[in-house]
């Protein structure tokens, strides 16, 4: 089941506290689709509810490899005594109004802090960061679709910062950028990490490249990340070194060589997801 977020919508950066918050990552297992262009006024009454199926949409829906505006969605009293909440053009998914039921007014995406909220998609895909406020991120889950006006004030453009890393600096909110890998991606790394690892010998020597949001252990990774992480300027090629475990060797361990301070902590992580054994840095 979806959310239709149905009201006036906006970015407001002198109501946004802090400002480091402008800007914030979508959740795994979220997806945002706005149906209005950055700066363009829209509002959806029942009329147009009616042509649901054959609403255009302006961007493909953001996943948690982008971010969003630190959008605002405002009441639309206007339209609240239309006979919207069980409406068939719906499809099942559920209205949220701004001060209808228990939905705030006004209903921020996110009103959190940099120490509770992702403002980057690696927190997200590598940190596993999640959104713990009660904005929209924090409290919605699941296909998120934006009936709303997406006016702009104090800003020249809806500027959407990528922020992966050494990866792409920014793109313009809806643009298809350079491509990144998104949650389906991180996971058919992790598994093909996880297949490489398992097939290495005792006090065998794999190679590794990360860059952007990724690593990739071994062979057999799709040419697209290859070119993804080789194609991140800060990119390196290393040696891990994989032994087993046993006695007091406990699980076994992974020895990666040639990893920049830089880029430990992705490494880590992303190492743990595909393995048990205990990870360590040459330079520890």
């Amino acid at each position: 089941m979806g959310y239709i977020l149905l009201g006036h919508g906006g970015h407001y950066p002198q109501d946004i506290t802090p400002p480091e918050m402008e800007c914030v990552a979508i959740p795994r297992g979220t997806t945002i689709q706005y149906y209005s262009e950055a700066g363009q006024s829209l509002a959806y009454g029942s009329y147009e509810l009616d042509r649901w199926d054959s609403l255009r949409a302006p961007w493909p829906p953001l996943d948690s490899s982008c971010v969003t505006l630190n959008m605002e969605l405002q009441g639309a009293a206007e339209y609240w005594d239309e006979d919207l909440e069980n409406h068939p053009a719906l499809g099942g998914h559920q209205l949220i109004r701004p001060g209808v039921d228990d939905v705030p007014d006004p209903f921020i995406m996110c009103d959190g802090t940099p120490l509770t909220c992702p403002t980057r998609p690696d927190q997200v895909l590598v940190e596993g960061m999640d959104h713990q406020c009660d904005g929209i991120l924090g409290r919605l889950r699941g296909e998120l679709f934006w009936l709303a006006c997406a006016t702009l004030f104090g800003v020249d453009q809806a500027v959407v910062q990528a922020a992966l890393g050494s990866g792409p600096a920014g793109v313009v909110l809806g643009e298809d950028p350079d491509w990144v890998p998104g949650e389906a991606e991180h996971r058919a790394i992790d598994e093909t990490n996880r297949a490489a690892l398992a097939d290495a010998v005792d006090l065998g020597m794999l190679e590794y490249v990360v860059g952007g949001t990724v690593l990739l252990i071994g062979h057999g990774h799709s040419a697209a990340f290859e070119h993804y992480a080789l194609g991140d300027p800060g990119s390196v090629r290393g040696r891990l070194l994989v032994y087993e475990g046993g006695g007091v060797l406990g699980t076994g361990g992974l020895v990666f060589y040639d990893v920049p301070a830089g880029w430990g902590r992705l490494v880590r992580a992303a190492a743990a997801r595909c393995s048990d054994k205990t990870i360590r840095l040459a330079r520890d």
